[in-house]
């Protein structure tokens, strides 16, 4: 047997959590694995979860993911030398001062903080959604005072499973810059002035490492919180919270070449791994699945087709879209990603097929012998509301239906094509900034749909590629780990080790372009005149 060094990726979704068990040497996965679990509804708008149910699926999965590869005598555990997280972005996870979890993570698909997201936005001058941790923070001091009270720590996801592995507290959102001097930009100076402990703010305790270094922030600047051009905290942003509070509650920051720590002996019996596997920083799901699609070079940009819908790439300037349309996040590679997120992809596409009660197969097929652009039929996809545009309490709607319009494969197509629209809109916006993308790389349970490849193929009017690697954030998250194992800028690791394609490319038909302009069209005009607003003169 191989004695190559192993490296773990685990990927903490809304849904599931996978790993995946990667050799370096030989480029390969060995295996994978992975546990579902439900969230928590009981209200319009509420999306939460207990942290403790993604310590007990990574359990659970680390240990299928090794016996997967042939850990029968433990000789595959042996070999792990380290271990990265991907995790789903923006959710709040609120602990006191012994580190305990104080109230279920809200979601990134909690939609409960509309009215604070609102409320943000005026105050700040840009459309915050309530996706954002912060109008998260901010609903839990007008809703829950005795948790906000109670709020000594605030963690994200990844951050809360990197918590528990290492038990340090730490945000990936900094490290070395591109020219290695680790000086912050002039950006950042103004906020040095949080470290100091003002007599009038008894509340401020720091350990932020601050400066910080005009580099990587692919998860803090999910929170809100970052000046995302600068690259650190925005303290007139902190100061809306009250005196202290925010500041003083945030993570020390690192950066994703650093190590957050080895795996606590307890922990590392718990998973029966050795004792030293280190565990990288990971970061943001998007910023991960982009390392796993090989995305690291502008112009090539993700698509990814899941229970959310987003469209990132890598880009070598900010971008700040005051309309929030276009997230301003960072990548983990030392470049910004510009990203659209929606709240409405595969799930849309799943509620019609279960009214049907037909199988993926049966209503793909009967999908793809309508007529590009549904006949006229639009349907928009906005069941739970929608982040991207920003619409929380918009509802699906399905217009231009003529006699003998309810049909299953129709209907359904008109689900994708939806979907796909909602995307598609989030690629105009990025163009009017200048970006442009030469290919897109499918990724998301949605991508194996072969019809919902050609939408996606002649609506963009891209070729697309196909990572071979299903899980392409937990692949990237096990990429970072080996790239910071050996002490290799992440960029050029992943360009090193780049991951395997499918043989195909799909192509665009052209013909297919026009109809599709059309329909977007309409998806665009109908969704301004119900939900945002506009002229309902179609």
């Amino acid at each position: 047997m191989s004695d190559s060094s192993l490296f773990l990726g685990i990927d903490c979704g809304t849904q599931s959590t996978k790993v995946l068990v990667y050799d370096a040497e030989n480029r390969e996965v060995l295996s994978r694995a992975s546990v579902s679990y439900e969230l928590t509804s009981n209200r319009p708008g509420q999306a939460e979860q207990a942290p403790s149910m993604w310590v007990q699926a990574c359990k659970e999965c680390i240990a299928d993911a090794l016996d997967g590869a042939g850990n029968e005598r433990g000789d595959v555990a042996a070999r792990v030398k380290a271990l990265g997280v991907s995790g789903q972005q923006h959710g709040m996870v609120a602990l006191d001062e012994n580190k305990k979890v104080i109230r279920p993570a809200k979601l990134w698909c909690d939609v409960e903080s509309a009215a604070e997201a609102e409320e943000l936005s005026k105050l700040w001058g840009t459309t915050i959604v309530p996706a954002v941790t912060a109008s998260k923070l901010l609903w839990l001091k007008r809703h829950e005072p005795d948790s906000w009270e109670r709020l000594a720590h605030v963690l994200l996801p990844h951050d809360y499973i990197n918590f528990w592995l290492t038990g340090r507290l730490c945000m990936e959102a900094r490290g070395q810059s591109a020219g290695g001097t680790g000086t912050a930009p002039a950006a950042c100076l103004r906020t040095r002035c949080l470290l100091a402990r003002p007599p009038t703010c008894p509340n401020r305790s720091y350990n932020h490492n601050w400066p910080l270094s005009p580099t990587h922030a692919s998860d803090a600047c999910g929170t809100g919180f970052l000046d995302t051009a600068g690259r650190c905290w925005d303290e007139a942003r902190m100061e809306t919270f009250g005196c202290g509070r925010i500041p003083a509650s945030m993570p020390e920051l690192i950066g994703p070449g650093e190590v957050v720590g080895t795996l606590l002996p307890a922990v590392a019996k718990q998973l029966g791994l050795p004792e030293g596997v280190q565990v990288a920083p990971g970061g943001g799901d998007n910023a991960m699945a982009a390392l796993g699609a090989g995305a690291v070079h502008e112009g090539t940009w993700v698509l990814s087709l899941g229970t959310s819908g987003t469209l990132f790439g890598p880009s070598g300037k900010p971008i700040l879209d005051p309309s929030g349309t276009i997230n301003p996040f960072c990548d983990s590679t030392g470049q910004w990603l510009p990203l659209l997120c929606t709240l409405n992809c595969t799930g849309v596409s799943e509620e019609i097929r279960h009214a049907f009660g037909l199988s993926h197969e049966e209503i793909t097929a009967l999908a793809a012998g309508e007529r590009s652009g549904c006949s006229g039929t639009t349907l928009l996809p906005y069941f739970a509301g929608e982040r991207t545009p920003n619409w929380p309490n918009a509802t699906g709607a399905v217009l231009g239906l003529r006699p003998g319009s309810f049909r299953p494969g129709l209907l359904y197509r008109a689900a994708l094509e939806g979907a796909t629209f909602s995307l598609l809109a989030g690629m105009k916006r990025l163009q009017q900034y200048g970006l442009a993308a030469t290919e897109l790389r499918l990724v998301g349970g949605g991508s194996k749909n072969r019809l919902w490849r050609r939408i996606v193929a002649d609506s963009f009017q891209l070729p697309l590629r196909f990572p071979a690697e299903p899980e392409a954030a937990a692949l990237g998250a096990a990429l970072q780990a080996a790239a910071v194992h050996s002490g290799t800028p992440v960029g050029e690791y992943v360009e090193a080790h780049a991951p395997p394609m499918e043989t195909e490319v799909m192509q665009p038909q052209h013909e297919a372009g026009e109809a599709y302009r059309k329909s977007f069209a309409r998806h665009q005009k109908w969704g301004a005149c119900l939900f945002g607003g506009g002229s309902c003169e179609i």
